[in-house]
Parts: C-alpha cells; structure tokens; sequence
C-alpha cells in the first residue's frame, strides 16, 4: 500500500494566492528588523552574548583572528561557557574604545597652511 500525500486545503492555496501567510496562525507576523550594534541600549535583547562567528563578522575579521587576539590576551573579554566562547556586547564595546586611534592632523593639513 503507497503512502498519499496529504491534500492542501484551498484556504491555504487561495491565502498564498493574495499574498497571505497559509497557516493563519502566523497571520500579521512581520520579519524581526536587524539587530543593531552590540551594546547599543535598543538591542533587543540586552543580554544577548555573541559567539565567535558573530563578533567575528562585526568586527568584519575572520573567526581565526579572534581565537588568535584571545591566545596572545588582546581580544575583547569573553566567557567561556563549557566548550562554547562568548562575548558580552558591553565588554566588546569598551573594547574598542580602547583600540581606538588617536589621530591628530598633520601639520600640512592645518587650516591656512595650504596657499
């Protein structure tokens, strides 16, 4: 004896039809916009912790180079929670602070140097 497909009802054909979600349970369910940046106060889960994967591509590096910065103690402070690593947005913030440049302008680009 073969086994049948269950038959789609219309209501779920005609809904995809008007652009409706099929299963009416998920009616009026929107997309959940992007996070913003870590540590950000609107984060919508403030004590989210991010993994290497995602730190790694918000601070736009590969995964190796956060493991290599963590083995040489020049990463941002992480927890490690079993086998897993991660990273407080807060922590990760400060931070950068700390590699932060200090620029200042050269003495050519002065205002009134340039005639």
């Amino acid at each position: 004896m073969s086994a049948q497909r269950p038959r789609r009802s219309s209501l779920s054909v005609a809904a995809r039809r008007n652009g409706e979600p099929a299963d009416p349970r998920h009616a009026g369910l929107e997309e959940a916009p992007p996070d913003p940046k870590p540590g950000s106060s609107n984060s919508r889960a403030e004590g989210h912790l991010l993994s290497v994967a995602e730190l790694a591509a918000y601070l736009g590096v590969p995964q190796a180079t956060i493991y290599w910065w963590r083995s040489r103690g020049e990463g941002p402070p992480g927890f490690r929670l079993g086998k897993h690593l991660r990273f407080r947005p807060f922590d990760i913030e400060a931070w950068l602070e700390t590699r932060r440049d200090a620029w200042t302008p050269l003495p050519s680009a002065a205002p009134g140097a340039h005639r």
